[in-house]
């Protein structure tokens, strides 16, 4: 969810700049856009790096033992 948050948020941004973009460069006749491929591909990779980092380490720390674990503070 975490990295799904950072996503929306840097597609927000990036969908904001592009818009002042587009409003201050209006007198060069450029128009620029966000490409749907390029959110999907951002969504997608985003999904991955959370579920690859969220389940390496919960499954690192399910091999354990709880005493020991516990018992380790640093």
């Amino acid at each position: 969810m975490l990295s799904l948050m950072g996503c929306f948020t840097g597609v927000a941004a990036s969908w904001g700049i592009l818009r002042v973009l587009s409003v201050v460069l209006v007198s060069y006749s450029l128009n620029f856009s966000l490409s749907t491929g390029v959110v999907l591909i951002a969504v997608i990779f985003s999904t991955l790096i959370g579920i690859i980092f969220g389940i390496y380490p919960a499954h690192k720390a399910a091999k354990k033992n709880p005493i020991e674990s516990l018992r380790y503070t640093g």
